[in-house]
């Protein structure tokens, strides 16, 4: 019941019907040339082409008081082509040293119709550029570093928070202590900026890893991950009461704890398990209203055991258990338990 043209309250029924399709082709061509000018000093590139589409076409129809029939047509197109040219050389000036200085370049086409109109919001032609320099050093056999540092200029930003620049570095380290035991030390920084709607974002990460190896039948690892994360910028409102302008803010610090072990006791017959716990600490806000979330806490535990049939296959059996809590939207909170039976076979 509803009003009708008279603002009359009067029964009606409404019938619809739909029908849709949507072609997704893909299409990747590559081409990569490499030249070796001396032992020590080599000259790669690689050129990628790669073309997305997406086509949906529907038809939908509704009847009103069975009188009344309303229909339409609409034809969505979007187009990606995308173009990445890399080229690097790799210098080794000694045994134990790598350097790889590179550049990579790219030019994304997008274009978006609909019933055959181009959508000009949704329309953007942007090139990149990415100046970047690889390295790995050895300078004894137990020690090691490799990593990276790269700077990224963008002609253009397809949303609000695509930065016009971001320059980011990676490093890890690895000390043998023994034949079979290691640590690993991997540490990330980043930071990026759209001076168009004063976006920023920043990234700073380390995460380290003790490793052991007794033999082929026993393996564990230990891990420990420090992530603070800082984004933000500025957003504007398409409607509604003024202001229509406001700041996101987005300050968070990731502490992730990770454990597990391989043990093969006999020789058809092996347990694998492990857990990691995630603990977040900081919020999600927009400026002047209460922040969307917060603080939360996510353990999530695997366990499986397995056996080997020879000549047929492995049977395995996963357990899994995890925890998510969120302090500020408790509604979003779960608990999951998952059994599973699994029966894999290589060929």
């Amino acid at each position: 019941i509803a009003p009708n043209s008279s603002a009359v309250l009067a029964p009606y029924s409404v019938s619809e019907r739909g029908v849709a399709s949507v072609t997704e082709p893909n299409h990747v061509a590559n081409l990569g040339f490499t030249w070796q000018l001396r032992n020590w000093w080599a000259l790669n590139a690689d050129y990628r082409y790669t073309r997305y589409t997406s086509e949906a076409d529907s038809t939908i129809e509704s009847l009103f008081n069975s009188t009344t029939l309303s229909s339409g047509n609409t034809n969505v197109v979007w187009e990606n082509g995308l173009s990445d040219l890399e080229f690097n050389m790799v210098f080794t000036p000694l045994p134990n040293l790598v350097l790889s200085p590179g550049v990579r370049l790219s030019k994304s086409d997008i274009e978006t119709r609909e019933n055959f109109v181009v959508d000009e919001a949704r329309t953007q032609r942007a090139k990149h550029a990415r100046p970047e320099f690889r390295f790995g050093y050895k300078p004894w056999s137990k020690l090691s570093f490799r990593g990276d540092l790269h700077s990224s200029t963008s002609g253009a930003s397809y949303t609000a928070i695509t930065p016009h620049t971001r320059v980011a570095g990676h490093l890890i380290a690895r000390f043998e202590l023994l034949a079979n035991l290691s640590i690993e030390n991997a540490l990330t920084v980043s930071t990026a900026r759209l001076e168009e709607t004063d976006y920023r974002n920043q990234v700073r990460a380390n995460t380290i890893t003790i490793s052991y190896a007794l033999d082929e039948g026993l393996s564990a690892f230990g891990s420990f991950g420090y992530e603070s994360f800082y984004a933000q910028g500025e957003i504007v409102y398409a409607r509604g009461t003024s202001p229509l302008r406001s700041t996101l803010r987005d300050q968070e610090i990731h502490r992730v704890w990770q454990a597990g072990f391989d043990a093969k006791p006999l020789r058809y017959m092996g347990v694998r398990a492990s857990a990691s716990f995630d603990r977040l600490t900081g919020r999600g806000e927009i400026l002047g209203e209460p922040p969307a979330y917060g603080p939360l806490t996510w353990p999530l535990g695997t366990a499986t055991i397995y056996f080997d049939v020879p000549k047929a296959g492995r049977v395995s059996l996963d357990l899994q258990r995890t925890y998510y809590i969120e302090e500020i939207v408790p509604a979003n909170n779960f608990s999951a338990n998952l059994l599973t039976i699994r029966f894999t076979r290589g060929f």
